[in-house]
């Protein structure tokens, strides 16, 4: 199960910042290529409003909940990790979030 959670949710289950995760999603959409990630990095960490001090660390980890929960697919032949429906339908949440000016730098994903 997913859900939208506020960050001081002290359940022992997996948060994903919000904000992370629509960008992976986003950049899932067309497939981000394995050399293509240390690129994402240097975008999202130099663009204004995006994510400060974001690591390869913290990539691989969102990656693979996102993997693991089904939002994501890793096509191994291509080594591109691509969106599934679940991931679109999440990511359309999300940007509803963001739409109606809600906090999305304080909401977190919570799996369970």
């Amino acid at each position: 199960m997913i859900s939208l959670i506020d960050c001081s949710d002290d359940s022992k289950a997996p948060k994903l910042k919000a904000k992370l995760v629509a960008l992976l999603l986003r950049a899932t959409i067309k497939g981000l290529a394995t050399s293509d990630i240390d690129k994402l990095i240097r975008n999202s960490t130099s663009s204004s409003g995006q994510i400060s001090s974001l690591t390869i660390h913290t990539i691989k980890k969102y990656l693979y909940y996102l993997i693991e929960y089904g939002l994501i697919l890793y096509d191994g032949t291509n080594q591109v990790f691509i969106i599934k429906n679940s991931g679109i339908k999440l990511l359309a949440i999300i940007m509803s979030i963001k739409k109606y000016s809600l906090d999305i730098e304080k909401t977190s994903i919570g799996f369970e």
